[in-house]
């Protein structure tokens, strides 16, 4: 299945095409935290604990590209909450940013499961969404010492 324009939902049932007519929109009371870099904090809504960890540039070379923020351009502490509607991103190697709305479709992500979806704010910048790379503004470049967002329990991607 896809979500479609308008809410609409399309999916395949055998030989037909199911068209879904859009849910009025999951009320989500939301959340906000501060998560200390390094530390880690607790997202109870969710059932998920997020962890920023220091990296030594000596061990950062051997990450996965686009996995790393650059400590640098962070402060001491990132806010963590969930997605809300409008928020843009723009991850390492990509050409533009674009509505997480949009990126979560191409990822197949639910639309029940975006309102819980938690990101990681830095100032007024979205730097880290769960299931993308780093942003690229924020990532990593080779030098000086990095940070590693964690998940250390909660929902599947």
């Amino acid at each position: 299945g896809t979500e479609l324009p308008g809410g609409w939902l399309a999916a395949r049932k055998g030989a037909w095409l199911e068209l879904r007519a859009p849910q009025p929109e999951q009320i989500c009371a939301g959340y906000e935290y501060r998560l200390p870099v390094p530390g880690e904090v607790q997202i109870p809504e969710i059932g998920l604990t997020i962890r920023a960890v220091a990296v030594n540039p000596e061990f950062a070379g051997e990450a996965e590209p686009g996995t790393l923020l650059s400590a640098d351009l962070l402060g001491a502490e990132l806010m963590v909450r969930n997605w809300q509607p409008g928020d843009r991103f723009w991850p390492a190697h990509s050409g533009s940013a674009e509505k997480l709305k949009r990126l979560f479709a191409e990822k197949h992500i639910s639309a029940q499961r975006r309102p819980e979806w938690p990101v990681l704010i830095s100032g007024t910048e979205i730097v880290w969404v769960r299931g993308f790379p780093v942003a690229r503004a924020f990532a990593w470049a080779g030098s000086g010492d990095a940070v590693k967002i964690e998940i250390l329990a909660g929902l599947s991607t």
